[in-house]
């Protein structure tokens, strides 16, 4: 049974027999009557599209806010993060920096162990051993 779509025909048996039951009614029967509810009138059910169409005009002037909200939140978050980042990043000792750029190649796809993710680090500090400023 998917999760969106209601139990068909045998779905719904398969259930009641699990509980014990004979039939929906028998599932609703302990439910008291002073609950229960004759004759409501309910408009008639819509499509997902007839409400996407519909709660999408009456959303959309709101979207003139919620592109505020994102850009405010761009314009103060973001560059806080990029820069907390960075000086974490800046001030690891040379052991710390290696032990999250090995987490970071094992965070790859197509790194499928530490052998492999070792390997990969050690050949990148190689190459770039050249460019290692030491302060």
């Amino acid at each position: 049974m998917h999760p969106w779509i209601g139990a068909g025909p045998e779905d719904q048996r398969h259930i009641l027999s699990e509980l014990g039951l004979q039939s929906i009614d028998d599932l609703f029967a302990s439910i008291p009557a002073a609950v229960c509810v004759e004759g409501l009138e309910l408009p008639p059910a819509r499509d997902e599209d007839w409400i996407r169409r519909a709660f999408g005009e009456m959303a959309a002037p709101l979207s003139i806010l919620g592109n505020a909200f994102i850009r405010l939140f761009q314009m103060t978050v973001i560059p806080y993060v990029a820069v907390s980042l960075i000086t974490a990043i800046g001030s690891l000792n040379y052991r710390d920096a290696k032990e999250l750029a090995l987490k970071a190649l094992l965070l790859d796809p197509f790194v499928h162990n530490l052998r492999r993710a070792k390997s990969l680090l050690d050949d990148i500090l190689t190459y770039n051993k050249k460019y290692e400023t030491m302060f």
